[in-house]
C-alpha cells in the first residue's frame, strides 16, 4: 500500500516506505501523483524534485527506504496554463506591429499551443522578427513584410537594437551593478537548460539593481547586449541567482520564500520586456516602445512595499538614472 503524501500549500512531500525501496524516482512519482512517467521525467527535468533535500534531476535515480522526497506544486499543477489574456498592440503602422506578449504565450507557432499569431488572427500576415520565452512578458516587435522583418533582423544581428528587461530576483545581487559576459551553448542540455560552453556563442548582459524590496528580492533591469537563447536567465543562474517563477533554472530557489504573493508564480516568471529602441525600417526614424509591467508583477511590487514603482513614468526615471551609463555606450 503506497503511503499517502503529505500536501502543504507549497510543496508534496513523502517518505519512502520498505516496499518502494529500489524504485526509479519516475516511477516512483507517477504512482505517488497518479500522472505517466513522461509527465514524472518532466518534473524531475524542469528541477522540481529533491531527494533528501537535494535537487535532483535524474529521473532513474534509484530510492531508498526512509529517503525524503520533496514535489514543489508549482510544477505538478502547472500542467496547462490558463486562458491567455488579450494580446495588446503597442505601436501599428503599414509595416510594424509591436505588441505586449503576456506570460505563457509563445512568440512562434507551435502546434497545439497558443502563440501571438495564432492568437491575434489576422487577415494580413504576420512575421516574427525575433522572440521572448514562453513565460516572459512585454514588447515584442512583428512586421508586416518580409522586408520589414528582415531590416529588424538585422539590427537585432547587428546589435543595434536597445532592449531593457526588469526582473524580479533573488537574493539580492552582492553588486548593485554588474555585467556577466558568458559564452553560452547554441541549443539546450537534456533538461530543457542552456549552458556555458567555452564554444558556444558570446554572450553579454548588463545588469543593475533599481531596488532591493526586502532581505531576499529586488527589482533588477536586464541589459542583453547579445540575444541567444535563455540569455538573461541563464547569466543570471551562473551568477547565483534567479528569476522569480524560474521553474527552469530557479532549482527551487525562489519557491523558499514564503511571502503570499509566491502563489502568482503557478503560470508565470517575473521576467519582461519593458522597453525596445530601433530605427524604423521604412522611415528610418529612430523608434521606442515600452510595455506596461504586467498585473501580476504590479501585484508582487505592491505586496512587497513598492507601490510607487508600478507607474511607468517612475519606472523608466528609475532606469534612466541606474542605466545611464550602459544606455549611452
Amino acid at each position: 500500500m503506497h503511503q499517502k503524501p503529505l500536501q502543504t500549500p507549497n510543496n508534496i512531500t513523502f517518505t519512502v516506505s520498505r516496499c518502494e525501496h529500489g524504485k526509479r524516482l519516475d516511477v516512483l512519482l507517477a504512482q505517488k501523483l497518479d500522472i505517466s512517467r513522461k509527465k514524472a521525467k518532466e518534473i524531475i527535468n524542469q528541477g522540481g524534485a529533491r531527494q533528501n533535500h537535494r535537487l535532483e534531476r535524474r529521473a532513474s535515480s534509484l530510492m531508498a527506504c526512509d529517503d525524503r522526497v520533496q514535489i514543489f506544486l508549482p510544477f505538478v499543477e502547472a500542467t496547462t496554463s490558463p486562458s491567455p489574456t488579450p494580446i495588446k498592440v503597442l505601436y501599428d503602422d503599414p509595416h510594424l506591429r509591436v505588441i505586449h506578449k503576456p506570460a505563457g504565450v509563445l512568440s512562434q507557432p507551435q502546434k497545439g499551443r497558443p502563440s501571438v499569431i495564432s492568437i491575434l488572427e489576422d487577415s494580413a500576415p504576420l512575421f516574427v522578427c525575433h522572440r521572448l520565452d514562453c513565460q516572459t512578458s512585454g514588447a515584442l516587435i512583428m512586421a508586416k513584410s518580409q522586408a520589414a522583418q528582415r531590416s529588424v533582423m538585422n539590427q537585432f544581428r547587428r546589435r543595434t537594437i536597445g532592449k531593457i528587461y526588469l526582473s524580479l530576483l533573488t537574493p539580492i545581487p552582492k553588486s548593485p551593478q554588474f555585467s556577466v559576459r558568458l559564452a553560452l551553448a547554441s541549443q539546450v542540455d537534456s533538461f530543457g537548460c542552456i549552458r556555458p560552453s567555452p564554444s558556444g556563442q558570446s554572450a553579454l548582459t548588463h545588469f543593475r539593481t533599481l531596488k532591493s524590496l526586502n532581505e531576499n528580492v529586488a527589482l533588477v533591469a536586464c541589459v542583453p547586449v547579445t540575444g541567444r537563447t535563455h540569455q538573461i536567465r541563464a547569466h543570471l543562474s551562473h551568477h547565483g541567482l534567479t528569476v522569480l517563477g524560474d521553474k527552469l533554472y530557479g532549482g527551487g530557489q525562489w519557491q523558499k520564500l514564503s511571502y503570499s504573493p509566491m502563489s502568482a508564480l503557478r503560470w508565470v516568471h517575473m521576467l519582461h520586456s519593458f522597453q525596445l529602441s530601433w530605427t524604423h525600417p521604412h522611415s528610418r526614424k529612430a523608434m521606442s516602445v515600452t510595455a506596461p509591467i504586467s498585473s501580476t508583477m504590479k501585484d508582487m511590487l505592491a505586496a512587497f512595499g513598492a507601490p510607487e514603482l508600478i507607474s511607468e513614468s517612475l519606472l523608466a526615471e528609475e532606469i534612466q538614472n541606474h542605466l545611464g551609463d550602459v544606455l549611452h555606450n
